[in-house]
Parts: C-alpha cells; structure tokens; sequence
C-alpha cells in the first residue's frame, strides 16, 4: 500500500474517531443538532473510506456489496439520531432507521455468503446463540410482542451473520476476513446491547458509551477490510 494512500487512511479515521468521541458526548449530554453533524459526519468518514477501498483495490461483488452496506449503515444512523427532533415520530423513526440498518446487514450477508463453504454451521450456531440471548434478554425487556419478535429475528440474523464471518476467517485466514470478522461482530455486539439500552431498565451512560464505540469501530473496520487481498 502506497504511503500517501496510508496517509489518507489515518488521517480519515482520526477525523471520524473524533467526530465519534465528540458525538458521544452530544448525545448524552442531549445536544441533538452538533451531535446529528457529528454522526453523519463520522458515519460518511466509514461509507467514504469503504467506496476508496472498493475504488483503489478494484470493483468485486464483495465490495459492491460491503460498500452499499455501508452507506445503508450510514443512512441508518442519520435516520436514529433525527428521531430527537421528531419526539411525537420517536418510535416510528427507530423502527424505520432499524429497518435501514437491517438492509445493510442484508448486503453484508451477499457478500460474507459468496466467500464461506460452512453456511450452515454458522446458521446453527448463530439459531443458538440467538436462543441463549432470548433467553437472558427477554424477561428484562419492556417490549410489546410484536416488538418483541421483531427484534428476535433482527438479532438472529446480525447473529448468523457474525458467526459466518467467523467461519469465513477460520476458512480462508487472510487479514482481511480476520478484520472483517472482528468488525463484524463488534457492531453486533454494539446492536444488542442497544436493545437491551433503549427497551431495559439499565440506563447507566457505560451502555450507551459502549454501544457508540463498538458500533463505529465495527463498522470502520468492516469498510478496512476492503483495502486487504480479497
């Protein structure tokens, strides 16, 4: 990799780390429109460098795929922090930007199912884990059932779709399905605990920090990913 192009890189994830870091802070703090600049900023720093890496490594079905993922995802937050200047359409505009973000997720799957001969080993595990979390979650969550379901499945399928990016690592092993892997399931990670965030009784600001940065680093790695052998 060319070091001007190493430049760009770093010099893009420190901007969108700190648009990040500071839209944390926003947001907690409620100041809703420097924190909807700052997300969308931060959010276009990911899509951005998703599209040079597809660009600079050369189009392929997996970065046609990751690249629309990624706008998806950027698309979804914009949509999740809008909601704060529309309190009466709150739940209305978390569903929606919920919807957007699974559209992103849906190419994600295009693009790690092209690459993995062991789909169904990741499908099982990712039915019971998906379970196991139902399990724990459900009785401390104030969810309607229709809610309720919906947000199962949404988890499920964010579930599979981690365990097949793990499977897709421990196949093939190269950096970039490690990277894509680890990315993967951090934003995972970051999705489920915001349900548990937004529909539980623990509002502690340690959540909420942790779903912002799990989500974003998750994401930035994931649009990494294409910069790497494919």
């Amino acid at each position: 990799m060319e070091k001007g192009v190493m430049i760009a890189i770093a010099v893009a994830l420190l901007v969108g780390l700190a648009c990040q870091a500071v839209f944390i802070e926003k947001d907690y703090t409620k100041s809703w429109l420097p924190a909807v600049i700052l997300k969308g900023t931060a959010s276009l720093i990911f899509a951005g460098l998703g599209i040079f890496g597809a660009i600079y490594t050369g189009e392929s079905f997996l970065a046609v795929m990751v690249c629309t993922g990624l706008i998806f995802g950027a698309i979804g937050d914009i949509i999740l922090n809008m909601r704060y200047f529309f309190p009466k359409k709150d739940s209305l505009m978390f569903i929606c930007g919920a919807l957007v973000f699974f559209m992103g997720h849906v190419f994600y799957m295009c693009a790690y199912l092209s690459r993995v001969s062991g789909i169904l080993w990741g499908i099982i595990a990712g039915v019971v884990i998906t379970i196991l979390l139902d399990i724990y979650f459900s009785p401390k969550l104030d969810l309607a059932e229709g809610m309720k379901i919906g947000a199962t499945i949404y988890v499920g399928f964010i579930v599979i779709l981690s365990c097949i990016a793990v499977i897709g690592a421990i196949e093939r092993r190269l950096t970039g399905d490690v990277i894509q892997m680890i990315g993967t399931i951090l934003f995972t990670v970051s999705d489920i605990i915001l349900i548990y965030y937004n529909f539980g009784k623990d509002k502690r600001r340690r959540w909420h920090t942790i779903i912002l940065s799990t989500y974003y680093v998750g994401q930035v790695l994931i649009a990494l990913r294409l910069f790497f052998p494919q």
